[in-house]
């Protein structure tokens, strides 16, 4: 079991490395008692909750204390690190095919030029099929899950994961098996994940290929004397061909004239293999034999144009729909909100535990906590909901009118529980006014320092004095109550106040 004795502060980003790890964590924490979870897990959370954590930092600093204290290292920079190696491997494999493709295109022996007809069709018309099958294959994937899981490409990227978690998993005690069920049975959670994985490796590795092309096209302009001309049997013409050109160059014509072709240049390059030279050769005789090379400069433009920006575009974008769901992730699976419930869950005691002598009582010896105004200069309040808290928003409404002559400003808001982005939601909302806050809780439910750091963002930005007021629903015991007043008063914050007056949980019926 990990060690929570000391928790450093975890510098990790949420990502791949770290929800592999959760889940291989997670897997191994199902032969242990709650009890023992929770002996564990409790200080971490309370390490970590220092300062205000999202939910992915909350896990991310779960997952870097249990890389710390493992007895054997987590899977999860070893995923990482195969991911890693297998894209810069598969650009690898791809630059080079790129290199040798563009190679064999390009290939000129004198006997008969380089035709143009064949540059455009496989990197460029091709290239365009490819964008337009990937985009349609991923669109389609995304709206139609079982599509994509049955493909041949998926199915040998699994079959890799799959011979990577062996080799990972391969030792003495065995479990092999039960571990890839695991895997297999939360695949599904992690489907998204699984499709953008994959993107970007296509379009890192599509993005490669283009370079491996453009370096030979490169090297064998400057290192070669290259003669480019075209010829089909189909019924094309040099003033269609030139229009399709002029079509293609659209982009880039008005700024780089120098990578565009004219309608002189396409009738003067047409050639035939069965007369083993160029169709207006006669008419030209005079003509400089460095034309036949002018074709170059319009073929990279379009290879970068067509083949290497958009792929480069698509990885930019890729990475960052990557990002976007590993920062959704983990899914709201029944083991993770156990671990979130034993980190976030308060566990706070009438006397004092860091020092055995001490039982004094909390609060004892600090001014007690007082009660709010009776008026404020505001009509409105500022309300939310602590944690869980059950009670009825009119009863709270009829509650404030009548000791306070106030309303409630908008909805009642939410605080202190696990979703991080309604309590940056409801700071959002107090910034911008300030009107006086209330703040309803069950009085069994005890402060923590959540609550500590709550009242922390309420002050700061101008906010010291801003009326804080905890109201308590009805139920609970004296003790309960008890707990509220010492820790509030421990804030010693002069603008925290408890109203003794204990809220009706639901709203009477008259």
């Amino acid at each position: 079991m990990a060690s929570s004795s000391r928790v450093p502060p975890s510098q990790d980003r949420w990502g791949l490395a770290a929800l592999v790890d959760l889940e291989a964590q997670l897997f191994a924490d199902r032969g242990l008692h709650e009890q023992e979870l929770a002996a564990r897990d409790v200080p971490i959370g309370r390490a970590l909750r220092v300062e205000h954590q999202s939910r992915p930092s909350l896990l991310a600093g779960w997952v870097s204390a249990m890389r710390n204290g493992a007895a054997a290292p987590l899977p999860g920079r070893f995923v990482q690190a195969v991911w890693t190696q297998a894209k810069w491997a598969l650009a690898v494999v791809l630059f080079l095919v790129g290199l040798g493709a563009a190679a064999a295109v390009l290939r000129f022996t004198g006997d008969h030029p380089i035709n143009v007809l064949v540059v455009l069709g496989v990197f460029v018309f091709g290239q365009l099929a490819a964008l337009l099958l990937t985009v349609l294959f991923f669109a389609v994937a995304a709206w139609a899950p079982g599509f994509f899981e049955s493909l041949p490409l998926v199915v040998l990227a699994r079959a890799a994961v799959v011979s990577s978690w062996r080799r990972w998993v391969r030792r003495p005690e065995g479990g092999t098996r039960e571990k890839l069920g695991w895997v297999r049975g939360r695949r599904s959670l992690y489907s998204r994940v699984e499709r953008n994985l994959l993107f970007v490796l296509l379009q890192q590795g599509a993005v490669a290929f283009n370079l491996g092309v453009l370096s030979s096209f490169l090297v064998a302009v400057t290192f070669s004397d290259l003669a480019f001309g075209w010829g089909t049997t189909l019924s094309i013409g040099a003033e269609q061909l030139h229009r399709a050109c002029a079509a293609l160059s659209a982009p880039w014509a008005s700024w780089l004239e120098g990578a565009t072709v004219s309608a002189e240049l396409v009738r003067a390059t047409q050639y035939s293999r069965l007369e083993g030279d160029y169709v207006t050769a006669a008419d030209g005789a005079g003509r400089a034999l460095s034309m036949y090379g002018h074709w170059w400069r319009f073929l990279v433009v379009s290879i970068i144009t067509y083949g290497l920006l958009p792929r480069l575009i698509l990885l930019v974008h890729s990475n960052g729909m990557l990002r976007r769901a590993l920062d959704r992730m983990p899914p709201e699976t029944p083991e993770v909100q156990r671990l979130l419930m034993r980190m976030t869950t308060p566990s706070v005691h009438a006397s004092h535990e860091d020092d055995p002598g001490d039982t004094s009582r909390l609060g004892e010896g600090f001014d007690a906590v007082g009660r709010p105004p009776s008026r404020f200069e505001q009509t409105t309040a500022a309300c939310a909901r602590w944690r869980d808290a059950v009670f009825d928003d009119a009863a709270l409404g009829a509650f404030l009118e009548q000791h306070y002559g106030l309303g409630i400003d908008g909805e009642v808001g939410s605080a202190g529980g696990h979703d991080y982005e309604a309590d940056r939601a409801f700071l959002g909302r107090v910034r911008s006014n300030d009107l006086p806050i209330f703040i309803v809780a069950e009085p069994w439910g005890a402060p923590d320092r959540a609550f500590q750091r709550f009242v922390a963002e309420v002050r700061a930005d101008g906010g010291e004095r801003r009326h804080v007021n905890v109201v308590l629903t009805e139920g609970g015991t004296a003790d309960d109550v008890a707990v509220w007043r010492g820790y509030l008063s421990e804030m010693a914050d002069p603008y925290l106040a408890l109203e003794r007056t204990q809220m009706p949980c639901q709203q009477r019926a008259s």
